[in-house]
């Protein structure tokens, strides 16, 4: 029987909360807890807890009860202090945090069990960025993040059942890129180069009004014409390393020279973990092309902690020279020739040179194959054709088209033309074909003719 008492220094303290002793059943001991200002109130809380332990003894309380009662935030702070013990980066976890907090939010919800995949289908579907409705690709996004948390809760046993089990990521398939890419043939590499080097001159060279507007006339001193032809050739850099090794603009740009091995064979590219999108420290073969590039390109650079470029050709600055070279930049149907599109150059252009798929996705530093071999390939500069024509004919068979047709003679004609010591069939076989080829049957029994 619960009882409540007050320490003796405050029995007259009005103020002073009451002190509740009540019988754990599942232990059997006494506890003290701190009750309320009000007598009953604190008696009351006595006998609920010595009536909670009585059930929980008897196993009549579900031990989940608690667990689901706490506020959702609750359940989303344990989450991501789940992610914090691991290896992921803090921005990952930042963004996995936001993505799930904005649909809490927005659908105002205040328990695990609120989470009802048809309500989170339906939000991501009109979710809006800047006016437009997110793609496919965000949308699986925002779902894995949410399937994590809510299959979190049911491993660390807060809820009993995954409330988003059923809710289902888009078919990659189905998904229209919002930005496709498209890949560059290396003749068509060749010529960005080339305009990329020129272009920084021809522009001050150019005259721009006046009767001679168009014409390379213009005057240009020996110091501007030397800073234009380095800003060419740093350019080119850049080009040549988000193609040949495959680089995103924010590895280009933290590129430094101390990360480059050019005295070593092969020489190699150690790109530090900090400044990769994965976070890992990955080293890069060179091809001969770039090492000869970064050699040149060194002599005039030479400090070892300084960057290799000083900057990335940005998009307005890729579009002319696109333009200078003869290369459509695209659109929505032929796919966009961006600088991150060189990665999918790069990974075309070995496929066509018959790299082996392994060392395709190791260079391309893909964990997935899928990633390799699909998303970060143009199926349109493959040389299907090429090796499609390399394939042998079908043989014409020299046989005489029977009068009338009879598909027992045929057989037997088959088989007579091959030599097969079962030349004739037998007036009591019949003939059944299936799922493994023709069968023969003698008397209803099946047997095999060798």
């Amino acid at each position: 029987m619960a009882t409540v008492f007050k320490r003796k220094d405050r029995t007259r303290n009005k103020k002073a909360k009451w002190r509740v002793r009540w019988k754990n059943a599942e232990t059997g001991k006494w506890q003290t807890n701190l009750g309320y200002l009000d007598k009953q109130a604190s008696l009351a809380l006595g006998e609920r807890l010595e009536l909670e332990s009585a059930r929980r003894a008897e196993g009549l309380i579900d031990p989940l009860e608690k667990q689901r009662k706490r506020p959702i935030r609750e359940h989303l702070d344990d989450f991501i202090a789940r992610l914090k013990t691991g290896e992921r980066n803090e921005r990952y976890i930042l963004q996995v945090r936001n993505r799930i907090l904005r649909v809490i939010e927005e659908l105002n919800l205040g328990r695990l069990y609120d989470f009802d995949p048809v309500n989170v289908s339906k939000f991501l579907s009109e979710l809006r960025f800047n006016a437009q409705p997110l793609s496919g690709i965000t949308q699986n996004e925002y779902i894995t993040c949410l399937k994590a948390f809510t299959h979190w809760a049911v491993e660390a046993r807060r809820i009993e059942v995954d409330p988003l089990a059923t809710l289902k990521r888009r078919e990659r398939k189905a998904i229209k890129p919002k930005h496709p890419r498209r890949a560059l043939t290396l003749s068509e590499i060749g010529r960005l180069l080339d305009a990329t080097t020129h272009r920084p001159l021809l522009e001050v060279q150019t005259i721009r009004i006046g009767k001679n507007k168009g014409k390379l006339v213009a005057k240009v001193t020996k110091e501007v014409r030397e800073r234009k032809n380095k800003l060419g050739q740093e350019r080119k850099i850049g080009y040549l390393l988000a193609f040949w090794v495959g680089l995103r603009r924010s590895e280009i740009k933290e590129l430094k020279w101390d990360d480059i091995d050019l005295n070593v064979t092969p020489p190699r590219i150690r790109l530090r973990a900090e400044v990769t999108k994965s976070r890992r420290a990955d080293v890069q073969v060179i091809h001969p092309q770039l090492a000869e590039a970064l050699r040149k390109w060194r002599e005039e650079n030479v400090g070892e902690n300084q960057h290799v470029v000083s900057g990335v050709p940005g998009m307005k600055v890729l579009k002319a020279d696109l333009e200078l070279a003869g290369i459509e930049y695209g659109n929505e149907q032929i796919g966009y020739a961006d600088l991150h599109a060189q990665r999918m150059s790069l990974s075309t252009a070995m496929a066509v040179h018959r790299l082996s798929p392994r060392v395709r996705q190791a260079h391309m530093r893909h964990t997935d194959p899928r990633l390799t071999d699909n998303t970060y390939m143009d199926e349109t500069l493959l040389p299907v054709a090429d090796e499609l024509f390399n394939m042998p004919w079908i043989p014409e068979m020299a046989t005489k088209a029977p009068d009338t047709f009879h598909p027992r003679k045929m057989v037997n004609d088959e088989l007579l033309a091959t030599g097969n010591n079962a030349s004739v069939l037998a007036p009591n076989m019949h003939q059944t074909v299936g799922s493994k080829g023709q069968n023969m049957a003698r008397d209803g029994k099946t047997k095999n003719i060798a």
